[in-house]
Parts: C-alpha cells; sequence; structure tokens
C-alpha cells in the first residue's frame, strides 16, 4: 500500500498520467531486461556480472552490444510512453531483438548447451509481440479515446453559474466539473459547436473560462457538455478550483487515471481479468 501511494504522490509531482497495470508491469520488465539478461548469463557463467559484462563487449559485434543493452529498454519506453509512434518503434524494436538473439544463437557455435537461454529469451520476446499485437492492446495505441485513464478526474457538484452567449448571460447549474470540461444544465437555444463564456464562482473563487458546446444531452433536458478553452493563466484557475473542490471534501465521483490497487488487479488476474487494458 505505501508503495502504491508513493506512485500516486511521484505521478502527481511529475504530472504523469498513470496506466494500466499490465502496461506498467510489461514497460518496466523491457527496461530492465539488460540487467535481467546479465544477472542470468552471469550465474549460467559462473562469474560476476561486472565480469560478464565485459566479457560480452570484448566478443560481441556492436550490432549485438546495441541489441543487448537498447533494443528492449526502448521498446519499454514506447510501450509506456502510449503514443501512436510507440506501437511501430514497439515492433521495429523487437524485431530487431528477436532477429539477433538467433543470429548470437547461431553465430555461438561452441556454446550450443546455452540453448536453453537463448529459447527462454527468445521465446519471451515473442510472447510480448504477439501480446502487444492483439486488437484490444493494439487499439489503445492509435485511439486515444480508448485511454479512459488519461482523462482527467470528474467532481459530481450541484453549483450555479452563468453561460455568456454573445450578448446573453444564462444561469446554469454545475452538474460536473473537471479540468477539461463540464457539465451544465441551462435553458439556452444552443447547439454543439457553439462557444460560449462558462462562469462560476466558490466563495471569492472565480473561474471564467471560453469553452465550446461539445455535445447535447438526450436524456437530460437542457444538459450539455462543455469543452474548456483556457488559456495559460485560465488553466492555473481552473487547477486552483480543482483543489478547492478537494479541499471542500468533494472527491471524483471516477478518477479514471487511478490504477487501482496491485493486489486488486493480482486478484484480477485469477478471474481471467486485467490480461489486457480495459477499454
Amino acid at each position: 500500500m505505501k508503495s502504491f501511494e508513493m506512485y500516486r504522490t511521484f505521478a502527481y509531482a511529475w504530472g504523469m498520467r498513470y496506466k494500466p497495470w499490465p502496461i506498467v508491469i510489461l514497460a518496466a520488465v523491457l527496461i530492465l531486461m539488460p540487467v535481467i539478461n546479465t544477472l542470468v548469463n552471469a550465474a549460467y557463467l559462473g562469474v560476476s556480472p561486472a565480469t560478464y559484462v565485459g566479457y560480452y563487449f570484448s566478443v560481441r559485434q556492436p550490432h549485438q552490444v546495441f541489441a543487448f543493452f537498447f533494443m528492449l529498454p526502448i521498446a519499454g519506453i514506447a510501450v509506456f510512453a502510449m503514443k501512436r509512434w510507440s506501437y511501430p518503434v514497439f515492433l521495429a524494436a523487437i524485431a530487431w531483438a528477436l532477429v539477433d538473439n538467433l543470429w548470437s544463437w547461431r553465430s555461438q557455435s561452441g556454446e550450443r548447451g546455452a540453448l536453453w537461454l537463448y529459447l527462454v529469451f527468445f521465446l519471451f520476446n515473442l510472447v510480448v509481440a504477439v501480446y502487444y499485437l492483439l486488437p484490444t492492446v493494439r487499439k489503445v495505441y492509435f485511439d486515444r479515446a480508448l485511454r479512459w485513464w488519461e482523462s482527467k478526474p470528474r467532481f459530481l457538484v450541484s453549483l450555479p453559474g452563468e453561460l455568456r452567449i454573445g450578448g446573453a448571460i444564462i444561469d446554469h447549474t454545475l452538474r460536473d466539473f473537471s479540468e477539461g470540461g463540464a457539465f451544465v444544465v441551462a435553458k439556452v437555444d444552443a447547439e454543439p459547436g457553439d462557444e460560449v463564456e462558462f462562469r462560476m464562482s466558490i466563495s471569492n473563487f472565480v473561474v471564467d473560462v471560453p469553452a465550446r458546446i461539445v455535445h447535447k444531452s438526450s436524456s437530460i433536458e437542457n444538459g450539455f457538455g462543455l469543452q474548456f478553452r483556457p488559456d495559460g493563466a485560465t488553466k492555473r484557475n481552473i487547477r486552483r478550483l480543482v483543489r478547492a473542490l478537494r479541499i471542500l471534501g468533494l472527491e471524483p465521483s471516477r478518477d479514471p487515471s487511478s490504477l487501482g490497487g496491485f493486489s486488486e488487479w493480482g486478484k484480477g488476474l485469477l478471474h481471467g481479468k486485467g490480461w489486457v487494458p480495459q477499454v
């Protein structure tokens, strides 16, 4: 529990988005694979890790050294970044590692006794590659809308405010609020795409931000979803308002960036859940 709280603190401090545990763990394993490979091979040969690294640099070709120490960490960084470029970079790095692994084994005719080591690492790379070819995993890298964990926490509230449309000032009731937008109920003749000015206050703290109507609710009468379009100063005010809501004791109705507990995720694996990112 303490380690998870430390991760949360680190993530907030550096503005990191939480990611599903399968992504975090596999990225970490890929980044650490040079260390794991070194320890396993050194143990197999009965030498110290430092001795093995020195031996490896002295007998291997530059492309082997690069593949051994850098290819899988590059794949891990790409996996964790979760950008559109991540997928081709990951596949290229894994393909390089697979081919180089086979080439290294075939070129070491005097080390056939270590076949099982090459086979283990080859199968690991192959399994990781197949995992990221799964449709569910592939989609989250190309469709940002599926990455719900990257969205902002939303607060369920019931607060009065104002909308300015043209020269008119319309009262609204704020139903939920996040750093990226809000859902309001207001008797206004507006449609998606219309530009408005969103205004609300808590005590003496005022947020006034340009916004665009992005959807009109079909289930809530006079309900509108707004997307904020703030400048730098307004962004800071919105973040201050979010902190104020937390200070007042309000917690997000669902924190979409939350990883959830590691033990909870682990238990889900036993029931077939959590093996791939939930979308």
